[in-house]
């Protein structure tokens, strides 16, 4: 993932897919979609072992009036599902198993060290 910051956007993950959805029945079908599309692998633990982090950010939008102005509010939530950490030694990762384990070895590390800049700053 490339998380990137910018003053119009803020902080985002470049290259995701954007959907507009407006009820339930739609955020549900588009979560179910991206989760079909997630790469998955097998290893000596899990039949089906996400390889990828998931990102699914809602942005929700209310019109609202007070004394007949009208106003509006934006709210963000984003909700992440981050692939495990890999011991390569126990799963028994191998070739392109083994070089995927240690990219989401090293994105894990790079989001604690974020963390912990966060926590220190608080």
């Amino acid at each position: 993932l490339k998380v990137r910051e910018n003053k119009q956007l803020g902080v985002h993950v470049a290259g995701l897919t954007k959907e507009s959805v407006t009820s339930e029945e739609d955020t549900l079908s588009t979560i179910d979609h991206g989760t079909k599309h997630r790469t998955t692998a097998a290893t000596l633990y899990n039949s089906e072992s996400s390889r990828s982090h998931a990102v699914f950010e809602i942005t929700m939008q209310s019109k609202f009036f007070v004394s007949g102005t009208e106003m509006r509010a934006t709210s963000r939530v984003a909700l992440i599902d981050l692939a495990g950490s890999e011991r390569s030694d126990k799963l028994g990762s191998k070739g392109a198993a083994l070089k995927e384990g240690n990219n989401i070895n090293k994105s894990l590390t790079v989001l604690g060290r974020c963390i912990r800049a966060l926590v220190d700053l608080a």
